[in-house]
């Protein structure tokens, strides 16, 4: 049996991934950050003070593609690089005061796109559709 490229369930994670990331560019423009960018802020948000190392795993990047996001989020002061205090070897990842203000600003409009691109998906939907995905992840490793 043939198959057609629509029934491969990696066409249509590849598309919609496209599509969300051209949507949350356009979102984010205004706020002077990528959808990459977005990604590491919104974990530092979670956790702040971590490593470079951290951030990468989490955010399943290598670690110096998040070099460079980290370097270009602090030219725009987000974010600040500081020494670990009981390793000197490490640097931490910490918010400034204008990333805080960021979060207040983008974390609202964020919370409005989930609700337009989920758009007619039951909350049950959702967390299958998001179960389901992460089990083509850990099949894909």
């Amino acid at each position: 049996m043939d198959y057609r490229v629509d029934e491969f369930c990696g066409f249509h994670i590849h598309r919609t991934d496209l599509g969300l990331k051209n949507y949350y560019k356009e979102i984010l423009s205004s706020f002077e950050i990528t959808p990459d960018q977005w990604v590491i802020m919104m974990i530092l948000w979670e956790k702040d003070g971590i490593t470079q190392k951290e951030i990468a795993e989490r955010a399943y990047r290598d670690e110096t593609t998040v070099g460079r996001m980290i370097y270009n989020l602090e030219k725009k002061e987000f974010i600040k690089r500081l020494q670990d205090k009981s390793d000197r070897r490490f640097l931490r990842v910490y918010v400034t005061d204008k990333g805080k203000k960021l979060k207040r600003e983008v974390y609202g409009v964020s919370i409005e796109a989930q609700k337009r691109v989920t758009q007619g998906v039951t909350e049950e939907e959702l967390t299958f559709l998001n179960e389901i995905l992460c089990k083509i992840f850990k099949n894909s490793m």
